[in-house]
C-alpha cells in the first residue's frame, strides 16, 4: 500500500563522481526530506510491528490454505461417495466423525490466521493515516516553517524563473520581428536587382541591335564605293553652245598645228582683228 506514495517526492539524491585515472565513487547525498521519510518509516514500524514483507506472505499463505481446504473438502466428499455405494456404513460413519474432528481444528486454525492478518491489515491502516497525516504536517514544518529563507529562496527563485521566461519571450519576439524585416528588406532588394538585370539586358540588347546595323550600314557603304569606283565615269551632255566653242577651239588647234609661211599682218588688219579668247574646255 506504502508504493502509492512516490518516494522520490521525498528524496534528493545527487551523484558526483571523484577521482581520476578509472577510480571513480559514487556519493549520495540525501535531503532533510529524505532524512525524515527514512525516519518516520522506521517510527511507523516500530510503533506499529508493520512488516509488509510478512503481511504479503501471509496473505498468499492464507490463499493456498483455503485452496487446500477446498480440495480436502471435495475428497472427502468423493470418498464419502464412495463408502456409501460400497455400503460400509459403519466405517463410513466412523469415517465422518474424524474428518468433522479435522474440520472443527482446520476451522479454528483457519480463523486464528484470518484474524492474525485482519490486525495487520488494521495496523497498515493506522500506518498509512498517521503517514498521510503527521508526516506530510511535520515535512510542511520543516521545510516551510522552520526554514522561512528556504521559502523566500523559492519564492524567488520562481519569480526569477518567471521573469527568465518573459524576457526569453520578449527576446524570441524581437528576433522573429527583427527577421521578418530583414527578409522583407532582402526581398525588396532582390527585386530592384532583378529589375536592374533586366533593365541592363534591355539595354545590352539595344545596344548590340544598333552595332549590327552600323556594321551592316558600313558594309553597304564600302560596297556602293567599290561599284562606283568600278564603273566608268559618264559625262553629261553638252549644250549647242558649247559644242559650238569645243569645234572652234579644235578647228584653231588644227590650224595651229598645220605648217604655214610666214606672212606679216598689217597692221590696220591686226588692229580691226582683235584676238578672240579661247574658251577652256569642257569636262
Amino acid at each position: 500500500i506504502l508504493r502509492q506514495f512516490d518516494v522520490n517526492d521525498f528524496k534528493l539524491i545527487s551523484k558526483s563522481f571523484k577521482g581520476s585515472g578509472g577510480d571513480t565513487e559514487i556519493v549520495e547525498e540525501k535531503s532533510a526530506s529524505g532524512i525524515m521519510y527514512d525516519a518516520l518509516k522506521g517510527e511507523i514500524k516500530d510503533r506499529f510491528s508493520v512488516n509488509l514483507e510478512w503481511v504479503s506472505s501471509s496473505l498468499v499463505a492464507l490463499t493456498d490454505r483455503l485452496k487446500s481446504m477446498k480440495q480436502i473438502a471435495l475428497d472427502s466428499k468423493e470418498t464419502e461417495n464412495k463408502m456409501i455405494s460400497d455400503r460400509q456404513h459403519e466405517n463410513c460413519k466412523q469415517w465422518e466423525e474424524e474428518r468433522e474432528i479435522e474440520r472443527g481444528r482446520e476451522r479454528k486454525k483457519m480463523k486464528r490466521e484470518i484474524e492474525m492478518v485482519e490486525d495487520k491489515i488494521h495496523q497498515i491502516s493506522e500506518a498509512i493515516t498517521y503517514f498521510q497525516t503527521e508526516y506530510l504536517e511535520q515535512m510542511e514544518v520543516l521545510v516551510f516553517d522552520d526554514d522561512l529563507s528556504l521559502r523566500r529562496q523559492v519564492l524567488g527563485l520562481r519569480a526569477e524563473i518567471s521573469k527568465t521566461k518573459e524576457e526569453k519571450e520578449s527576446y524570441e519576439e524581437v528576433t522573429k520581428k527583427n527577421q521578418r524585416e530583414m527578409e522583407e528588406k532582402m526581398r525588396e532588394m532582390e527585386k530592384r536587382m532583378n529589375n536592374i538585370e533586366q533593365k541592363l539586358k534591355l539595354e545590352l540588347k539595344k545596344n548590340n541591335e544598333l552595332t549590327e546595323k552600323n556594321e551592316i550600314l558600313k558594309k553597304l557603304v564600302k560596297n556602293e564605293q567599290q561599284q562606283q569606283q568600278q564603273q566608268p565615269q559618264i559625262q553629261p551632255p553638252q549644250s549647242p553652245q558649247q559644242r559650238k566653242s569645243q569645234m572652234q577651239a579644235t578647228s584653231k588647234n588644227f590650224r595651229a598645228a598645220s605648217p604655214q609661211p610666214p606672212q606679216q599682218p598689217q597692221k590696220s588688219q591686226q588692229l580691226q582683228q582683235p584676238q578672240q579668247p579661247q574658251q577652256p574646255q569642257q569636262p
